[in-house]
């Protein structure tokens, strides 16, 4: 027992001798401190500044570069004629001893596409501190063949209170997103112009839809216990490999009160609900129910699914479990090349998770049209499964 705590003792003391090596180079020598990191930590990278200024306490600096260039595997990464960072040093977190509360850009660049092979062993000591102030000021960034213009600023505590505003030029297009928050009281604006904004949440890298061009506009405020957003909605086509998605545009109105939200859709192009009962969210359980949901062939179209009109009733869908659970009632399904050539009031129920649904028919008056052009009455019943889009 003796000799581990010897053993500890001595690696504790090193590590306290390594951080105050760390610190005393960064206070006194930061140029060759950066030269080092940049030549045998970051092999991959390069480095390059013309003048390196290091203010502030031991715990505390600021560095500020001028005509900063870092290279990843010889292609630019970010260059920028002024780069104030600002670091503190945490002593008594083991991990994430360095925290970032200040990055000030002017007249910057940053090319994303160039982040996908970047090497991340970094994270493991470096955070973002929750105080923290981002500021500026012409900076473009470079996504895949979209270049944007960002300027403003947001700084403040991001647990707690924060404001600011960023505005993004493209395509001579300006869009701006403004926050106001304190304690437990949100307020934003957005106004943004037609682009494939999913692409800057990391949420969406894997999804179908990351790649949906839309346009919005709204207002809103959250507060503790109930919330109000107001605004409209512009999208464009999106064509998948099985599906296609079409342009739409309408106004929407979300409104909460504690754990029940309700959501209204109005006046759009082509109508997703019945504008008189709208969609009813329950945040606790993590679901939602639409009483009257509209699927149109402008709406959506699936290609092994020939879909001419489709009302489903009483829809019902969970977030609660990793798999999403759904159920609901045709109310009417028309069909065309289906066998025949139009099959037409189909009803019946169905429920699935995932990608798999299990649905069952049951309609005493379909009219089904041949492709002579004859009109017959029917009576359907039946049931199957729909998986990865195929029956």
């Amino acid at each position: 027992m003796k000799k581990l705590f010897s053993i500890f003792a001595i690696c504790l003391g090193i590590l306290s001798w390594i951080f105050f090596f760390l610190l005393a180079n960064l206070a006194f020598y930061p140029w060759n401190l950066i030269k080092n990191i940049d030549r045998y930590v970051l092999p991959a990278y390069s480095i390059d500044f013309s003048k390196l200024e290091s203010s502030g306490n031991a715990l505390n600096r600021n560095l500020k570069f001028y005509d900063l260039y870092i290279m990843h595997n010889d292609s630019l990464l970010i260059e920028a004629k002024e780069l104030d960072l600002g670091l503190s040093f945490k002593p008594q977190k083991l991990l994430y001893f360095f925290n970032i509360n200040n990055i000030n850009i002017k007249d910057g660049y940053f090319d994303y596409s160039n982040t996908r092979s970047s090497n991340s062993s970094t994270s493991s000591i470096i955070n973002f501190s929750d105080e923290i102030l981002l500021s500026f000021e012409n900076f473009k960034y470079q996504r895949n063949d979209s270049l944007f213009e960002i300027n403003g600023n947001l700084f403040g505590d991001l647990s707690r209170s924060f404001y600011g505003q960023l505005s993004f030029l493209h395509n001579n297009k300006l869009s701006t997103i403004a926050v106001n928050a304190l304690d437990d009281s949100y307020r934003f604006s957005l106004n943004l112009h037609s682009y494939e904004w999913l692409n800057f949440i990391p949420t969406f890298n894997t999804s179908l839809i990351k790649n949906l061009a839309f346009q919005i506009n709204a207002i809103g405020e959250f507060e503790k216990n109930k919330s109000n957003i107001i605004g409209s909605f512009n999208s464009s086509s999106l064509l998948l490999q099985s599906l296609s998605i079409g342009p739409n545009r309408g106004s929407f109105h979300y409104q909460s009160q504690k754990n029940i939200g309700l959501l209204k859709l109005t006046e759009f192009l082509h109508p997703l609900i019945d504008e008189e009962y709208p969609i009813q969210i329950n945040l606790k359980k993590q679901s939602l129910a639409v009483p009257r949901l509209y699927i149109s062939p402008e709406i959506l179209k699936i290609k092994s699914f020939n879909l001419s009109n489709l009302i489903i009733e009483n829809f019902f869908l969970s977030f609660s479990s990793l798999m999403p659970k759904y159920s609901g009632f045709v109310k009417d399904l028309d069909l065309k090349d289906l066998y025949f050539k139009e099959i037409n009031n189909l009803s019946g129920d169905f429920s699935g998770y995932g990608n798999q649904i299990k649905f069952l028919v049951n309609s005493n008056s379909s009219i089904i049209k041949n492709y002579n052009q004859n009109f017959i009455s029917a009576s359907i019943s039946g049931g199957g499964e729909f998986f990865r889009f195929s029956f």
